[in-house]
This record gives structure tokens, sequence and C-alpha cells, in this order.
């Protein structure tokens, strides 16, 4: 019982890790998305590149929403960024749970497009 408590401590901390990770990669790539005025599928290999370095699969993470690009200067970008953190702590017990991780950012478009 106690090892269970302390598996589930790890988890709950290792589930803030990724999402604090996962958010720091979707501000990252909406900065770039801010500046070229939207997504592009060269923008997927930045972040893919992006969350390797700090230890994410880009494998489990899926971009489910972003905004296409040539957005007009002031205009909204979204982008939805999801991946599951499988627990370890119910393991031992033959158990598997995955919690969702659902990241949300929005932003402007910075550049006039003539």
């Amino acid at each position: 019982m106690g090892c269970t408590l302390l598996y589930c401590s790890v988890d709950l901390y290792g589930y803030w890790s990724q999402r604090q990770k996962l958010i720091i990669g979707a501000n990252e790539l909406m900065e770039v998305m801010k500046a070229e005025n939207g997504y592009q599928i060269a923008n997927r290999r930045q972040f893919d590149n992006m969350i390797v370095t700090m230890g994410i699969d880009p494998a489990k993470v899926t971009i489910t929403e972003a905004t296409p690009r040539l957005v007009q200067r002031g205009n909204t970008l979204n982008l939805t960024v999801n991946m599951n953190y499988e627990t370890i702590g119910l393991k031992p017990m033959g158990k598997r749970l995955d919690l969702p991780i659902h990241v949300s950012v929005e932003g402007l478009a910075h550049r006039f497009i003539r």
C-alpha cells in the first residue's frame, strides 16, 4: 500500500512535469506561428526537435488544431496539442491508466500580408 502511494505521488509529479514541458513547447511553437502568420508542416519538425530535447516522444504528441498559414496581421492563431501520460503507480497491481494532457494556446499574427 505504501509503495502504491509513493508511485502515485511520482505519477502526480510526472504528469505535472510532462504538462509543463508540453506547455513550453506549445508556447514556443506559437511564437513561430506568430512570426510566420500561421502553421505549416515544417513547423511540426521544429516542434518535434524541441520536445525531444525536453524528453518527450514526438510520436505520442498530436497537434489537433493549428491555424494554417497566411493569416492577416492581428488575426487570432490557435494551437491545441494533446498527449497521454501513462501512469506507473498502478502497474504493480496489473492496472494501467492513461491521463490526457491537453494544452491550448492563442496568439495574434504579426505581419501584414500584401
